[in-house]
């Protein structure tokens, strides 16, 4: 009886948490990648616990029979290594969502630490950086947003911990004096860095 409850509440527990993250919002490609991942990580996570318990059921009832603990060693581990994706997953799939919800910027990635990129957009917050399906989150181990520069079609940063140090560059069309100064206040405000200016912004904010 305590086996059957233990496993109700497991399963209601992952039944709660698969439908509060797998929720249909308005999302991009990059979040529905990760969501997808977390899929797969709660289907596994799922599938190992059940095998593990139906095989310590069968191996209560036919203690006879030895190969059945190599079965539940297999899928101890398995579920071990299950469990770990699905926390990852879903620390992803959360501060995902904060960065797409808070973004700053969403544009064309053209070189990314000096390689040229094809057809991947970056989202940039004060959370972080969604890139594809990867998510980079500031202020933890150490990665912070270290410097934006805004030039006439492309905006440069700099972020990293320590002697990693990472360079994107982003493109985008001509801004209007009012866009460009809102995302001046956005990277200002929501990441504390002050963005570098090129003479020729420098000017157009400088003319009104």
């Amino acid at each position: 009886m305590t086996l059957y409850l233990k496993l109700t509440q497991t399963g209601e527990f992952f039944f709660m948490t698969f439908a509060v993250l797998c929720k249909q919002r308005k999302e991009g490609i990059p979040l529905r990648k990760i969501r997808y991942r977390f899929i797969q990580a709660i289907s596994l996570t799922a599938i190992c616990m059940i095998a593990f318990f139906a095989a310590m059921l069968f191996w209560l009832s036919a203690s006879d029979h030895p190969q059945v603990l190599i079965l539940m060693l297999f899928f101890a581990v398995g579920g071990a290594i299950a469990i770990v994706w699905l926390f990852r997953s879903v620390r992803d799939l959360t501060t995902g969502r904060l960065i797409w919800d808070n973004q700053i910027l969403q544009i064309p990635v053209a070189k990314l630490d000096g390689t040229l990129l094809n057809d991947m957009q970056m989202v940039v917050s004060g959370f972080g950086i969604l890139m594809n399906s990867k998510v980079i989150r500031f202020n933890q181990d150490g990665i912070k947003l270290l410097s934006v520069k805004i030039g006439a079609d492309s905006i440069g940063l700099r972020y990293g911990a320590g002697e990693r140090i990472h360079e994107a560059t982003l493109l985008f069309q001509s801004l209007e004096k009012e866009k460009l100064q809102a995302i001046i206040e956005a990277f200002r405000y929501e990441t504390g860095v002050e963005p570098e200016l090129g003479d020729d912004m420098y000017v157009l904010i400088q003319d009104s």
